[in-house]
């Protein structure tokens, strides 16, 4: 499942557990995408950003919410994202409700540890993310689990 339509999907969640007795509540999220090789495609990543906005805005409009979400295009190196991304939060008065993150690892731990520190909760989807001791350790349950059963 693609990223932006997770997101769109997180989006329609907002909208059904948004309080129908909320007034004038605005939601600003900022999105931050890897970047892309050419324009065109941090363009296209803007572009689905913004129709999930506008599909989204119209479950939200019935319970006075606006929804802001604002792209972010992280740089490849961790040092221009952490000074790029603290600089775009601090500007942000008040401060964003969420920071949804599209990066893959590394970058993505910048991005969730840079959250923490402003005390902005972090989103993180990434397709090709690999926890690994997770998966040593059900690999290990698994065989202890079979271990028990033979003996």
């Amino acid at each position: 499942m693609s990223p932006l339509v997770l997101f769109r999907h997180l989006l329609w969640i907002l909208c059904l557990f948004t309080p129908k007795s909320v007034s004038a509540l605005p939601l600003h999220l900022i999105a931050v995408f890897p970047q892309e090789g050419d324009t065109r495609g941090g363009n296209a990543l803007a572009r689905a950003l913004r129709k999930a906005v506008s599909d989204s805005d119209s479950g939200l409009f019935e319970r006075d919410v606006t929804l802001l979400a604002t792209p972010f295009f992280s740089p490849r190196a961790s040092q221009p994202l952490l000074v790029n991304l603290c600089n775009a939060l601090k500007r942000q008065q008040p401060p964003p409700a969420a920071l949804v993150s599209f990066v893959g690892p590394p970058l993505s731990f910048y991005v969730s540890l840079l959250g923490s520190h402003m005390k902005v909760p972090v989103l993180g989807m990434t397709r090709s993310y690999e926890d690994r001791p997770a998966k040593n350790l059900i690999f290990c349950l698994n065989s202890y689990k079979q271990e028990i059963e033979s003996a």
